[in-house]
């Protein structure tokens, strides 16, 4: 479920920026290659819908790490997120490799002390497997 969105989220970010060809997850390496996103799980949550369907939410959060000196890196930020952005409404349903479908409930845009995220929710609805049961191929009626 978790790999889905985080895959779903990979070619989404790869569709919008071409040119951003590094995306590292979870944990950024001591000196990584800029331009690059960084994507984190900021939540997950799963809720009953009935006995047989749940709903899956996952939010991503998604740091962009720009090659631009202090005085662009503003603009190269806003820049870079309003590609994601644009891609994310001209879309609203992404697919992960698997073929599970992801509707994108919501972008945010969180400001933080040194850089600027963009958290990302998508939802999806699952089906339970159902348990399997023999065919009955000869039944014997004794009397």
């Amino acid at each position: 479920m978790l790999r889905s969105s985080l895959d779903a989220m990979s070619m989404l970010l790869t569709n919008a920026c071409p040119d951003v060809t590094q995306i590292y997850v979870f944990n950024l390496p001591d000196q990584p290659v800029q331009p690059s996103f960084l994507m984190q799980l900021y939540s997950s949550t799963n809720e009953d819908l009935s006995y047989k369907n749940y709903s899956s939410q996952t939010v991503w959060q998604i740091t962009y790490y720009s090659t631009q000196d202090a005085n662009s890196k503003g603009l190269d930020l806003v820049d870079r997120f309003d590609q994601v952005r644009v891609k994310i409404m001209a879309d609203r349903l992404i697919t992960g490799p698997d073929g599970t479908q992801f509707h994108i409930l919501g972008v945010e845009t969180v400001l933080r002390e040194t850089d600027v995220v963009l958290r990302i929710t998508l939802q999806t609805e699952y089906e339970r497997a159902s348990k399997q049961y023999e065919d009955v191929k000869h039944v014997s009626i004794h009397k």
